[in-house]
């Protein structure tokens, strides 16, 4: 648990790293901004947790990088109901992120909504692109401690490789849903499922991908058709079902 308030000069950046598997809970800090100063979080491993909803007691004004680990946060801290932020590789302000290294989010003390770039709008995201997981970084969703869903709300392709969707097993009876459409540029674009946690492809979508889904790892909740059924059996030793999943928080509004 980190506590207390950071000030730093006029002009500076102060730059917080978290490392480590555990979790770090960010509880009544007081990040201090002078004119000028700007604030740097890069999550390498574990968790780092959110608990304060303003610009001065949490990550939400600073920038944000994922480089392995998973931010745990929910929706009832941020003003829009749901966590947006704009994709960059390049060190910027607060309503910006940085992916292109790996990691993910947890949903702890109430479902999240992923967003990304154009808040409300279902954007086009593809893998190793930009900064959206390059060089077959994996994206996380959950951690140990996780009590409630990610909902992940944009489209993906996953391009022309097998993209590692890893989830962590945690309390949650679902750690990451996928309610955009997922699609591919060849058959080579599949999905890699590893980590024990749960992870959902939600009804109402007909994902266009035409490679491989393969399970190596927990469990894959089927209610959305896949291209070719066949996908969803590649699976040695784990468990894909159909069954109905948890109801989760209301996503924004897809224009």
């Amino acid at each position: 648990m980190l506590l207390g308030r950071f000030n730093r000069a006029t002009g500076s950046t102060n730059v917080y790293r978290k490392t480590g598997t555990g979790v770090l809970v960010l509880e009544n800090v007081n990040f201090s901004n002078a004119a000028g100063h700007s604030h740097y979080f890069e999550i390498q491993n574990g968790a780092l947790r959110e608990t304060g909803d303003g610009p001065t007691n949490s990550t939400q004004a600073a920038f944000l990088a994922l480089a392995g680990g998973v931010l745990e946060t929910r929706n009832d801290l941020y003003a829009a109901g749901y966590f947006n932020r704009v994709l960059t590789n390049t060190v910027l302000g607060a309503s910006h992120i940085d992916l292109r290294t790996g990691g993910g989010w947890a949903a702890c003390g109430g479902d999240l909504v992923v967003d990304l770039n154009t808040a409300g709008v279902r954007d086009n995201l593809v893998f190793n692109s930009g900064s959206f997981f390059n060089n077959n970084a994996p994206i996380t969703f959950g951690s140990a401690t996780a009590t409630h869903t990610v909902e992940f709300f944009d489209n993906i392709s996953l391009a022309s490789r097998t993209q590692e969707f890893r989830v962590a097993n945690g309390p949650a009876g679902v750690e990451g849903k996928i309610t955009g459409l997922l699609s591919s540029a060849s058959a080579a674009g599949g999905l890699l499922k590893t980590g024990e946690g749960t992870l959902e492809l939600a009804e109402g979508v007909t994902h266009t991908d035409a490679g491989p889904t393969l399970i190596n790892e927990g469990h894959l909740l089927l209610n959305a058709t896949l291209n070719t059924q066949a996908q969803a059996c590649s699976s040695a030793s784990t468990v894909c079902s159909a069954a109905a999943a948890p109801s989760t928080a209301a996503s924004p509004s897809a224009a």
